[in-house]
């Protein structure tokens, strides 16, 4: 952290973290100490805290560190979304002696315009004027694709069925095994499905304005799931 840091008087200014990593370092707190600087954090989710079975082992324990070092710390806390700090004021309520600095919910997104970055390339579009849906994010297992997948599986194998096409945007995470052995394997989906592990934001934008809806069935997110 130290390292990261021009030298300076930073004692009274506000220290914005947009992330988790590290916030458990026993480095992190001895340069809050010495910079006197007041930490305002963004939380994205506390997902490995209620539901360790989506995540990596150990993952549980040290999210269960960095909020805690967090509620020590903090003068204020942004939240992706009021559920996200809903979960954080209720794990901070568990905790009994850590209360909870003031809250901002902050929304993340992104205009769906590519008019700064620069030539717009020609987007994969499927074929005109057939229906398309679009997944976007990480492909992992609380993220539930093989649902999605499964659907789309049995749309095609309907010979009366039109089957829309699936357009997923996102790199290929943990626990994702399932989800590719349907990519690679199933001869029902392979010609109903794209899968983009990368993607220019203009092209994203072409595919999500096109889109008949932008599917999350995932078992959680650091959002509300409906």
């Amino acid at each position: 952290m130290a390292n990261q840091v021009r030298p300076g008087n930073y004692a009274g200014s506000i220290y914005l973290n947009v992330g988790h990593t590290g916030l458990d370092k026993p480095a992190h707190a001895r340069w809050l100490e010495r910079s006197a600087v007041r930490p305002v954090y963004f939380v994205h989710d506390l997902i490995p805290l209620p539901h360790p079975e989506y995540c990596r082992p150990g993952e549980p324990q040290k999210h269960l560190r960095r909020m805690t070092a967090l509620l020590e710390r903090a003068v204020g806390v942004i939240g992706n979304s009021r559920d996200t700090l809903n979960e954080l004021a209720v794990f901070a309520g568990l905790q009994h002696s850590l209360g909870m600095a003031p809250t901002l919910v902050a929304p993340l997104g992104a205009e769906m315009s590519a008019a700064n970055s620069g030539p717009e390339p020609t987007p994969h579009l499927p074929l005109p004027g057939r229906p398309h849906f679009v997944m976007l994010g990480t492909i992992a297992g609380r993220k539930n694709h093989l649902l999605t997948l499964t659907i789309g599986a049995e749309l095609a194998r309907r010979p009366s069925a039109a089957c829309p096409q699936l357009v997923i945007i996102g790199k290929r995470g943990w626990e994702s095994e399932q989800t590719v052995d349907m990519f690679e394997r199933s001869e029902a989906i392979r010609c109903h499905v794209i899968e983009l592990s990368r993607c220019h934001d203009a092209t994203l934008s072409a595919y999500m304005r096109g889109a008949r809806a932008l599917l999350f069935p995932s078992f959680v997110e650091g959002m509300a799931c409906l």
